[in-house]
Parts: structure tokens; sequence; C-alpha cells
């Protein structure tokens, strides 16, 4: 069994995020067990509070539209969210960003 450390594990759970696989097949071609990827995922996440995120335009990005004092963002799996256009950051868009557009590429 190979004794990795914890800079050793925020890379394995932030390429795991970011590569689309399942957790079996990821865990299967890393010679993991899928508990303890749950675990160091469930250990480095941070919530979202204080933590950089990289957001990328794509082609199905979310739409957002103004309207008034209020933001409406709606991806394309559907989740809608409408916030006042003050609080819109940019650490707001990107934490709902990681939250329901699904695979936040990490920051390093």
């Amino acid at each position: 069994m190979m004794k990795r450390t914890e800079r050793e594990w925020r890379r394995l759970v932030c390429e795991f995020e970011s590569c689309g696989r399942s957790r079996r097949d990821f865990c299967e071609v890393h010679g993991l067990s899928m508990a303890t990827l749950d675990y160091w995922r469930r250990r480095t996440s941070t919530g979202g509070g204080g933590r950089l995120v990289q957001v990328e335009i794509e082609a199905d990005a979310p739409t957002a539209a103004v309207l008034a004092d209020s933001l409406v963002i709606t991806w394309p799996n559907g989740v809608r969210v409408e916030m006042g256009a003050g609080a819109a950051s940019a650490a707001v868009v990107g934490a709902l960003h990681g939250a329901f557009g699904g695979g936040e590429p990490c920051s390093r």
C-alpha cells in the first residue's frame, strides 16, 4: 500500500474532479478504493468558501440576464438561479458554477 502525502491527495482529487471519469473507473486506473477517494474529497473540500475557482466560457455556458436589479443565471442542465445584481460578484458566480454547473476546473 502506497502512502501519499496530503499534497498528492489534493492533486488526485483535483484530477478526478476535472477528468469526467466515473469514480470506479478513476479508482481502478489509480489503484485507489472508492471509499478512500471519497474520504479525501470530503477532507480537501472547502465548501467553496475562500477558494479560487477558474471559470471558463463554453459553447453551452449558462446564460445570464440582468432584469432590473436582479441577475438570472440558467445552466444547460436546467438549474436557474436568481439573485440581486449587487450580490453577483465573480466569487459568487464562480461558486455557483462549481455547485450547479458541474465539473469546475481546479486552480493550482
